[in-house]
C-alpha cells in the first residue's frame, strides 16, 4: 500500500480530510471488493519516539470503530494496482477544537475485504483548531555538492550528464527554490577549463606542429656568427618566428558547457538566501594541516575564495561538517583546528537527554577552551535530517512527508517558551527525488506551526553560556556545549537516535600521498605565472585538490592513484614550453648575438625570459628581456655574447617565467671563442693590399718609365695671325 495523497496539511474544525491510498495485489489470488477503513486515536502525541513506535506497528488491523470507510471496488487481480479514496468531515474526528490541544494526532488506514483487515498504514494528521499561535523557526539546508568532486576533472561528459539528468540535476533544481539554503561545495563554482577541440592533451610536445620559419642565424658544427653590434648596445628586438594564423591551430580553453550554465545558475539563484561554503572539493583541511600539506591546502582556499568573487556570492561562513558517528571530543577538536569558522555536528550529539520532552535547538557553540575560545555550531535535527534524506524515490514520499510534519508540530508544541529553531540538514551526498522533496518542502511551507527562517540567523545569535536540555519553561536551547560533553551518535533499527559506544572516525589518507597530491602541483608554480590563461592548469590542480576529498579517509586508494594522475598531467603541462640551441657557435668578433628559439606548444600564450650561463669565464653574456610567445607558436630570441678572452665555453640556456621560477632543464651549446681571429683577419687583408700596391710600383719601374703612349699623327695645325 503507497499513501499516494492526506490532506489538508494542517487539519482545521470544518474541513474535511482527504485520503487516498493506492492497493497493489501483491499475492496470487483476486482480492475481493477491498475496502479503506479509517481509524484515528484522540490522544495528542507529545513524545517523539510514540511517532516511531506508531508508523512501525507491523500488525494489520487497528482496533477501534472505523471514522469512515470507502465503498467496495470490485475484484482487484494479482498484479493489479488501485486508488482507494475516502474523505471524512475533520468534525466527526472526536478531537477537541481547545487551541492548547492542538498537535500531531495518529491515523490508521486499513484495506480489508470480506474475511477482515488485510494490512494498515500508519501515518499522522496534524489538527489545528482556529486561535492555535505556537510556532518555531525552520530551514532546509540543502547540500550541493558532487559525490566526487573529481568527475568534473577525470571524466567531464559523466559530470554534464549528472548536472542535466542525474543526482546533481535534482539537486540543482531544488536549489532555485526561494525556501532553501545552500551548504556549497565552491567547486561547482569552479569548474576545469580545458581545450575545447580534439586531440592530444595541451602541453604533449607528440601533439605540437614543428617549428617552421627561418632557420637560427647561428650556425651549427662550427659555422661562425657573423660580427653584430657591441653587446653593450643592447640585444635586438626579438620578434615572433611564426605567429599562428588568426582563428587555426589554438584550441580555445573553456569549461564543459553544462557546468558552466550550472554556474550561471547557482549565480542567478542565489538571491539573498544564506549560503555556507564547505570546504573546496570537500578537502580534509585537518589532515593536510596534520600532514604538512598546507601548499595544498592554501591551494584550495584560494580557488574558493577565487570562484565566490567571481560569482558575487558570499557565503556566511565555512563549514567544517561531522557526522554523528564520527563526533566525539577528539574528532570535533580536530575538526576546530582546521580554522574552519563553523561546524556542523548533528544535535543529538549534542544533547544530554534524548529523551527529554523538549527538543533542543540552535543556536548552539562549543566550547573548545580557553585558548580557542567558542566556535558556533549548526545543529541540524537528526532525526528530521534523516528522514528528509529518504526522499530519494525508493520510499513512500507521502508517508515521509506526513512523518516530517508530524515530528515538526511535536516540537513546536513542546511545553517550552524559549525560542528555537530547527535545522533540517541530510547528509552531503544524499540523493533526492525533486518531485519528492520539491512536493516536502511545499508542506512544510505551508504549515502553519513553522516559520521559514534563514540558516544565516544561527551563526548570528549568541547563544545562552549553558543551554537547557529537560522540560519546562525556558529548556528547548542548546546553548554553549562543552567540548568534552560532545558524544557520537546513530540511529537503533527502529529509526530512534542512539548514543554509541565509540566514535565510528575512519582514518585520514596517509600523510606521504596527501604530500604527493601537493608535490605534483610543484611544476606548475611557475607556469602558472607564465601563462596568459591560467585555466589551462585547471586539470592538474582540481585532480590533486580532489585526491584530498575527506571521502576517502578509510584506505581509499584514489589519494594516491590522483597524485599520479596530476604528476602525469603537469608534466605534460610543463614539456609544452621548450628551448632549442645550436650545437656549436664559433664566435669570431668582440661581440655578437648567440640565437635560441623558444618554442610555446601549449594553447595559451606565455611570457618567458632565457637565462643563459657559461661554465668559464671567457665571456660577458647579456640576459634577453621576457618574450610574449603567442600559443602553439615559437619565437626567436639573441642572446647578446661579449668576448673576453679566447677559449671553449658551454653555454647553458634554460627558460623562466617572468617571476624567475625555472620551467625547463637547461639545453647546452658549445661556443668556440676567439675574437684575435678578427683583429688578425684585418692586420693580413691590410698587409696583402700594401704588398699590392709596392708590386704594382715595382712592375712599373722594371718595365720602363719613360715608354709613353704613341703621339697622334697629322698634318701639322695651319699658323695663325699671332704667328
Amino acid at each position: 500500500m503507497d499513501l499516494v495523497s492526506l490532506g489538508p496539511v494542517a487539519l482545521a474544525p470544518g474541513d474535511s480530510l482527504a485520503v487516498t491510498l493506492r492497493v497493489t495485489n501483491t499475492s496470487e489470488e483476486p482480492l475481493v471488493d477491498p475496502r479503506l477503513e479509517l481509524r484515528a486515536r484522540t490522544a495528542r502525541v507529545t513524545s517523539r519516539a510514540d511517532l516511531e513506535r506508531w508508523q512501525s506497528d507491523p500488525t494489520p488491523e487497528e482496533p477501534g470503530t472505523a471514522r469512515a470507510t470507502a465503498d467496495p471496488t470490485g475484484v482487484l487481480a494479482p498484479g493489479e494496482s488501485l486508488d482507494l479514496t475516502l474523505s471524512v468531515p475533520a468534525d466527526d474526528l472526536g478531537w477537541s477544537s481547545d487551541p492548547d490541544l492542538w498537535g500531531t494526532r495518529r491515523v490508521a488506514l486499513t484495506v480489508a475485504d470480506a474475511s477482515g483487515a488485510l494490512a494498515t498504514v500508519r501515518t499522522f494528521v496534524v489538527w489545528r483548531p482556529d486561535g492555535t499561535t505556537a510556532r518555531v523557526d525552520q530551514s532546509v539546508l540543502l547540500p550541493l555538492t558532487a559525490q566526487d568532486p573529481g568527475t568534473a576533472a577525470l571524466d567531464p561528459a559523466a559530470h554534464a550528464q549528472d548536472l542535466r539528468e542525474g543526482r546533481l540535476g535534482a539537486m540543482l533544481a531544488l536549489a532555485r527554490r526561494d525556501d532553501v539554503d545552500w551548504l556549497l561545495d565552491p567547486a561547482l563554482l569552479d569548474p576545469p577549463f580545458r581545450p575545447t577541440a580534439p586531440g592530444a592533451p595541451s602541453g604533449d610536445p607528440s601533439d605540437a606542429a614543428p617549428a617552421e620559419g627561418p632557420p637560427p642565424a647561428a650556425s651549427d658544427a662550427g659555422g661562425a656568427v657573423p660580427p653584430g653590434p657591441d653587446a653593450s648596445s643592447g640585444p635586438p628586438q626579438d620578434t615572433p618566428a611564426n605567429p599562428p594564423p588568426v582563428g587555426t591551430g589554438v584550441d580555445p580553453i573553456t569549461a564543459e558547457p553544462q557546468a558552466a550554465a550550472t554556474v550561471q545558475a547557482l549565480t542567478d539563484a542565489a538571491g539573498n538566501r544564506t549560503v555556507l561554503a564547505l570546504p573546496y572539493g570537500r578537502a580534509d583541511v585537518q589532515a593536510l594541516r596534520s600532514a604538512g600539506a598546507e601548499g595544498l591546502r592554501t591551494v584550495a582556499e584560494d580557488r574558493s575564495r577565487e570562484a565566490f568573487a567571481r560569482t558575487g556570492i558570499t557565503p556566511a561562513a565555512t563549514v567544517a561538517v561531522v557526522p554523528g558517528e564520527r563526533a566525539d571530543p577528539t574528532q570535533v577538536g580536530s575538526a576546530l583546528d582546521s580554522g574552519l569558522s563553523a561546524l556542523m555536528i548533528p544535535s543529538a550529539s549534542l544533547r544530554e537527554d534524548l529523551e527529554s520532552t523538549v527538543t533542543p535547538s540552535g543556536p548552539a557553540s562549543i566550547a573548545a577552551g580557553p585558548d580557542r575560545g567558542s566556535v558556533p555550531v549548526l545543529a541540524p535535527d537528526s532525526t528530521l535530517s534523516a528522514e528528509f534524506a529518504l526522499l530519494d524515490g525508493s520510499a513512500d514520499p507521502e508517508q515521509i512527508r506526513q512523518r516530517i510534519l508530524a515530528e515538526t508540530a511535536v516540537i513546536a508544541a513542546e511545553p517550552t517558551s524559549a525560542p528555537r529553531h530547527v535545522l533540517i540538514a541530510p547528509p552531503l551526498t544524499v540523493t533526492l527525488s525533486e518531485p519528492a522533496a520539491s512536493a516536502t518542502l511545499d508542506a512544510l511551507g505551508q504549515a502553519p506551526w513553522l516559520r521559514r527562517t534563514p540558516a544565516q540567523q544561527l551563526l548570528e545569535q549568541t547563544p545562552d553560556q549553558t543551554g537547557t536540555d529537560g522540560g519546562g519553561e525556558g529548556a528547548g536551547v542548546l546553548g554553549t556545549v562543552p567540548l568534552e560533553d560532545v558524544r557520537p551518535t546513530g540511529f537503533e533499527a527502529d529509526g530512534r537516535a542512539t548514543v554509541l559506544p565509540s566514535a565510528d572516525a575512519p582514518e585520514p589518507a596517509a600523510g606521504h600521498d596527501l604530500r604527493d597530491l601537493q608535490s605534483a602541483l610543484a611544476p606548475l608554480a611557475g607556469l602558472s605565472d607564465a601563462v596568459q590563461d591560467p585555466h589551462l592548469l585547471d586539470v592538474p590542480v582540481v585532480t590533486a585538490l580532489s585526491g584530498a576529498s575527506e571521502q576517502w579517509r578509510g584506505g581509499s586508494p584514489e589519494p594516491r592513484r590522483r597524485a599520479e594522475l596530476a604528476a602525469q598531467d603537469a608534466a605534460r603541462l610543463t614539456a609544452g614550453v621548450s628551448v632549442r640551441t645550436p650545437s656549436s657557435v664559433n664566435l669570431v668578433a668582440d661581440a655578437s648575438n648567440v640565437p635560441v628559439t623558444v618554442r610555446n606548444d601549449l594553447d595559451s600564450p606565455v611570457r618567458l625570459q632565457a637565462r643563459v650561463s657559461a661554465d668559464k669565464p671567457l665571456v660577458r653574456l647579456g640576459q634577453p628581456p621576457v618574450v610574449e610567445v603567442p600559443a602553439r607558436s615559437s619565437t626567436q630570441v639573441s642572446v647578446p655574447v661579449e668576448a673576453i678572452a679566447n677559449g671553449q665555453v658551454t653555454l647553458s640556456v634554460e627558460l623562466r617565467s617572468p617571476d624567475g621560477t625555472r620551467l625547463t632543464q637547461a639545453e647546452h651549446a658549445s661556443l668556440t671563442v676567439n675574437p684575435a681571429w678578427e683583429n688578425w683577419t684585418t692586420l693580413l687583408v691590410g698587409i696583402a693590399m700594401g704588398l699590392l700596391v709596392i708590386v704594382g710600383v715595382l712592375r712599373a719601374r722594371r718595365t720602363g718609365s719613360d715608354r709613353r703612349a704613341p703621339a697622334e699623327r697629322g698634318p701639322e695645325p695651319p699658323p695663325t695671325a699671332d704667328s
